[in-house]
């Protein structure tokens, strides 16, 4: 069985279902758990609504502070409605130097830099 793991969200682009994705431990991800995408800021309403249609419950943006700033997430203020995603910013950027030094040394394995990062 193939999985389409890709979603259309207007105005998101390479958005994925990272569901049936081998793990280090031979096991596969569950569909509809993890979603990535390039930049849900951008959403337009049709897409927020796809968003929100695909029951995303916590938005986890990897950008940096400037970035953040540039092109803020719609999702970002607080909110009392359960339907609205949670909103968290945690940058790629701001780790400390003992980070650093397992990033050095993870070299070029994406999944586990990111990992030591969050």
């Amino acid at each position: 069985m193939t999985l389409n793991r890709t979603l259309y969200w207007p105005a998101c682009y390479n958005t994925r279902d990272l569901g049936g994705l081998p793990t280090n431990s031979g096991q596969v991800t569950r569909p509809g758990v993890i979603v990535r995408s390039d930049l849900p800021a951008r959403l337009t309403a049709a897409g927020q609504q796809c968003l929100l249609d695909y029951g995303i419950r916590t938005i986890l943006d990897l950008r940096r502070p400037h970035q953040v700033a540039q092109e803020p997430s719609i999702f970002m203020q607080p909110s009392t409605d359960p339907a609205t995603p949670r909103y968290i910013n945690i940058s790629l950027e701001n780790h400390t130097a003992a980070v650093d030094e397992q990033i050095a040394q993870a070299g070029r394995d994406r999944a586990q830099v990111y990992a030591l990062i969050l």
